[in-house]
């Protein structure tokens, strides 16, 4: 495979191989493992904004209806985020017997004006999961960064997939890819937290969504060309 020519498809591979370093050496067991998969969502989330932002307009009227539409994007993507948030931080950060979870203690904080509470939730799941990861997993979190954001260049900008993209496809892109993603993770990793996180299980678990991330990378991709 041409390197040059699948450059992020190769970003997005090598970012995916961060967890199972993690598996290796860092001890992550399936509930980290989700977890960090969600903190990708944000990221997936933030250059899908600024690809709205970009987006070429004609008239002021499109400005308008562009800045419009980002925003309403931006409130119902953090607000999916937020009820997803808020079910992996009970499935993966459950209190012991006698003390309340770390979403109880903490999401009475998030109280922010309007539809921007759901900023505020998310803030607050990811200051209480963050100290959950370890350290070296920030690599893994800039890794992630880097990927999409060099997916974001050599696509939307290199390969000039803006000017034909559409403000529609951008509100539902994001869905298509990490609703089916997160199926498949949630759905693998509750019989291998049961079994007590093996590592041969949670290698498969990275793997098959490294595979399945890279497909729906090549699909999403080649809808645009």
């Amino acid at each position: 495979m041409d390197f040059k020519k699948h450059v992020s498809l190769w970003a997005l591979i090598l970012a995916n191989t961060i967890p199972l370093v993690g598996c290796f050496f860092w001890d992550w067991d399936a509930k980290l493992i989700v977890l960090y998969f969600w903190i990708e969502n944000l990221i997936i989330g933030g250059y899908n904004v600024l690809k709205m932002l970009f987006l070429p307009s004609a008239t002021s009227r499109d400005r308008k209806r562009k800045i419009f539409m980002t925003v309403f994007f931006l409130i119902h993507y953090s607000g999916f985020c937020a009820a997803h948030g808020l079910f992996l931080s009970e499935f993966a950060l459950q209190a012991t017997p006698g003390e309340s979870s770390l979403s109880e203690e903490r999401m009475g904080q998030a109280v922010l004006w309007g539809p921007l509470v759901f900023l505020g939730l998310i803030y607050q799941l990811v200051i209480q999961i963050v100290p959950f990861l370890p350290g070296a997993s920030f690599l893994g979190i800039i890794a992630l960064v880097i990927s999409h954001g060099v997916s974001w260049i050599n696509h939307y900008w290199i390969k000039n997939e803006r000017a034909t993209l559409k403000l529609r496809q951008l509100m539902v892109q994001p869905y298509r890819r990490i609703v089916l993603l997160h199926i498949v993770i949630i759905l693998g990793s509750l019989p291998i937290v049961a079994l007590g996180s093996p590592m041969p299980l949670l290698v498969l678990l990275v793997l098959g969504k490294t595979v399945l991330d890279a497909i729906l990378h090549r699909r999403e991709h080649a809808k645009n060309k």
